[in-house]
C-alpha cells in the first residue's frame, strides 16, 4: 500500500520504484500484457494496487528533484498500463525525462546515469521521434563506453559493485551487434558468466546495489534455468525493500 502521507525523502522514493517494480513484475507473472490473456481476481488485485501506486507517485512528481524523478519514471508507465491497460501519457514522462537529462549534461552528478540509459532507451524503443537526437546520441556513445570497458568480459578498470552490475546488466539486455556482430551471443554469455557469482551473495550488497542486482538478474534470465531464475528471484527479494 502507498503510504497515507508521502515525503520525499529518498528512502521513500526508493520504496516506491521498488513497490512499483514489483507490480510490474507480478503483472508479467499472471500474464496481463499477453495477447489474449484472460482476466482473473489476481488481476483485480492488481489494477487497484497500480491505481494506488499511481496516486500517490503522481502527487510525489511535483515535489521531486530531476534525480529522484527518474526512478520512479522508467516503472511509471509500466504500473500504468497495469492500472488501467494502456500506456502512461507520453508527454508527461518525456518532459521529466528531459528535465533529468538537461540536469545530467549540466553536471548534476545526483542524476543516475543507469536510471538515465534506460529512460531514454524506452523512449527509442516506443520509436518515440523526441528521443532521436542528443538523447539517442548520448545513449549510443554510453553503451559504446561501456562495451570498451568489458570486451574481455571483466572490466579494464576497477569499477564499484553498483556500477559493475548496472553496466552489464544493460550490455546483456542490449543489441550489441554494432560492437559484437554475430560474436554477440557468446560475448554475452562469457559476460554473465563472469558475474554470476553476485547472484549468490545478496546479503551483502546494500540496498542500491541490490537494485543493480534486480536489474542483472532480470538481464540474465536467458542464462538460467527457470528453477535457477526461481531461486535467485526469491532469495534477492527477502531482501529488498518491502
Amino acid at each position: 500500500m502507498i503510504p497515507e502521507t508521502i515525503h520525499t525523502e529518498a528512502t521513500t522514493v526508493d520504496a516506491l520504484t521498488d513497490h512499483g517494480t514489483r507490480i510490474a513484475r507480478a503483472a508479467i507473472r499472471a500474464g496481463m500484457f499477453n495477447v489474449g490473456h484472460l482476466p482473473t481476481p489476481t488481476d483485480k488485485s492488481l489494477r487497484q494496487e497500480a491505481r494506488q501506486w499511481l496516486h500517490g507517485t503522481s502527487a510525489l512528481l511535483p515535489r521531486l528533484t530531476a534525480a529522484e524523478i527518474l526512478p520512479l519514471i522508467t516503472v511509471y508507465d509500466l504500473v500504468h498500463r497495469v492500472a488501467f491497460r494502456c500506456p502512461a501519457d507520453t508527454v508527461m514522462i518525456n518532459r521529466h525525462v528531459f528535465r533529468a537529462f538537461d540536469a545530467l549534461v549540466h553536471g548534476d552528478s545526483a542524476v543516475d546515469q543507469y536510471d538515465m540509459y534506460r529512460a531514454i532507451k524506452a523512449g527509442l524503443d516506443r520509436r518515440d521521434s523526441a528521443y532521436f537526437d542528443r538523447t539517442m546520441q548520448w545513449n549510443t556513445i554510453t553503451l559504446g563506453r561501456w562495451h570498451r570497458q568489458f570486451r574481455r568480459g571483466t572490466p579494464d578498470a576497477p569499477l564499484s559493485d553498483y556500477d559493475t552490475l548496472n553496466r552489464v546488466a544493460i550490455l546483456l539486455s542490449d543489441d550489441l551487434w554494432a560492437y559484437e556482430a554475430s560474436n554477440q551471443a557468446a560475448f554475452k554469455h562469457r559476460l554473465f558468466m563472469a558475474h554470476r557469482h553476485y547472484l549468490d551473495a545478496p546479503e551483502v550488497l546494500d540496498q542500491r546495489t541490490l537494485r543493480a542486482l534486480d536489474h542483472f538478474l532480470t538481464a540474465s534470465r536467458p542464462f538460467l534455468t527457470e528453477a535457477d531464475h526461481t531461486r535467485h528471484r526469491s532469495e534477492l527479494d527477502m531482501y529488498l525493500i518491502s
